[in-house]
């Protein structure tokens, strides 16, 4: 752990939990200050969850195609997804499938709640959430945090961002300057 007298920063944990038994703790990657602290959804957060979309990833562009897909799995539970760009090259096919299985392939959840007003949390830090009534415990990046000042509390949104496949896609493309 880097101290306030080192030049090393410092490493942060905290945890959030609802109500009095599950809670979070933030991590840090690269950064922060060291806390064991607990805080406590003011009440049960909303959960969004996003099942695995695709196993298979098939992207084609007018000249080129490329399919992505997670090895090993079974028939039964193969899900095939076909993608129609304007433009691409082979590379663009093989980037885009690639991107989209990682999303696809995988659950998604994000976890929106309250706790009291906490200003020191950083995005891309890393809150451990522990909700025993839905078997969460976990930890994951803080997306958004919105303070609102009248009642001291602050909303966080930590997991993942779920979009939709335009969205996904869309924000894929323009990542690769692809129109």
């Amino acid at each position: 752990m880097w101290g306030p007298y080192s030049r090393q920063p410092y490493s942060r944990k905290y945890t959030v939990t609802v109500l009095s038994i599950a809670r979070v703790r933030i991590t840090a990657e690269g950064g922060g200050f060291a806390s064991d602290e607990i805080l406590y959804f003011i009440e049960e957060p909303t959960i969004r969850t996003q099942g695995v979309i695709a196993t298979h990833v098939t992207v084609k562009s007018p000249t080129h195609e490329h399919t992505a897909s997670i090895p090993a799995t079974p028939a039964e539970n193969t899900i095939e997804r076909v993608i129609e760009i304007k433009e691409g090259n082979a590379e663009t096919c093989q980037t885009v499938a690639e991107q989209l299985l990682e999303r696809w392939g995988e659950e998604q959840i994000s976890i929106v709640g309250r706790v009291q007003l906490m200003v020191v949390l950083r995005f891309k830090e890393y809150v451990r959430v522990k909700i025993p009534s839905v078997n969460i415990d976990d930890e994951y990046i803080l997306q958004r945090k919105e303070h609102d000042l009248s009642t001291f509390e602050t909303q966080l949104t930590v997991g993942d961002i779920i979009v939709g496949d335009n969205e996904l896609l869309a924000r894929i493309l323009e990542e690769l300057e692809v129109a």
